[in-house]
């Protein structure tokens, strides 16, 4: 999970906060106010970076910047040969944080959506979704969501909370399209229970929940292939697909672009290192 710089600058290295104070353009050691140095910033991101984040999210190039923010907004600082000189990171224990005052700055930004970005896609999403959501990734990694509510007000920590969940993925390849509907993504289930209730008295990700949890995992068609309704639906558990509603009607789902640690590497080591951070962050 990331950080901001207002908070965790005193504990910077002497270094590190030299260079955030030139890459920023302010002076950040004598000030006290938290909230206001938040505020300056963020504001600092909006005007001189947010167009060069709109370019590296967005550029099918291979960056670092891009690469941390699909991860989750860390990278160990051993992964990087040299060192990242223009653009504002937080440097700590080993490693490169990407300033939560970033995400702030591009939160209600159109591209995300555009773009199919997890955090502008939980813009569109009503509270009683994102709840449901929490309460079906709650249950099923056994991390307590220990953040504030509403969610849609506060979504920064759900966002971290989705993507660092410990969730397996097996079968990501079978996503072979960007959009599909909800008729090619549940076409035998839509007349069955629970997915007969949409939109009436159970919300999507409810209906999802009490799908998962049921006794019947039969293998459906998807993309031509075969694959168990649990395996199916822990691409909507991961974020990996997501609704998109329109009214408070689903008007599509599309193949979102957050990556998760093992579709990068399959390393036992990195996925100990990711877990660890999650653990450490969720329990503050």
């Amino acid at each position: 999970m990331s950080l901001y710089i207002s908070d965790v600058f005193p504990y910077l290295s002497k270094e590190c906060q030299k260079k955030l104070e030139l890459q920023l353009g302010i002076v950040l050691r004598n000030s006290s106010k938290k909230e206001d140095i938040k505020s300056n910033i963020i504001h600092i991101f909006k005007t001189s970076y947010i167009d060069k984040i709109k370019n590296i999210l967005t550029s099918k190039k291979n960056h670092i910047i891009k690469q941390m923010f699909l991860e989750g907004g860390f990278i160990e600082q051993a992964e990087i040969p040299t060192p990242i000189s223009d653009f504002p990171l937080i440097e700590l224990n080993d490693y490169y944080y990407l300033p939560l005052e970033m995400y702030e700055a591009i939160l209600y930004e159109k591209f995300l959506q555009e773009h199919c970005f997890i955090l502008g896609l939980l813009n569109l999403l009503p509270e009683k979704e994102l709840k449901y959501w929490k309460n079906w990734l709650e249950k099923e990694t056994q991390i307590p969501y220990k953040s504030p509510h509403p969610i849609k007000k506060y979504k920064l920590p759900f966002y971290f909370y989705i993507i660092l969940s410990p969730l397996l993925l097996n079968s990501i390849q079978i996503i072979k399209k960007n959009e599909y509907s909800l008729d090619e993504c549940f076409s035998i289930l839509l007349d069955q229970h629970p997915l007969n209730l949409l939109n009436e008295c159970f919300s999507f990700y409810q209906a999802l929940q009490k799908l998962y949890y049921s006794k019947n995992n039969m293998l459906i068609k998807f993309e031509n292939e075969n694959i168990s309704i649990k395996n199916f639906l822990l691409f909507f558990l991961s974020g990996k697909l997501m609704p998109v509603f329109k009214n408070n009607q689903i008007e599509k789902i599309v193949l979102t672009k957050e990556l998760r640690d093992w579709e990068i590497s399959s390393q036992e080591q990195s996925r100990n290192s990711l877990e660890k951070i999650i653990y450490v962050n969720f329990k503050r």
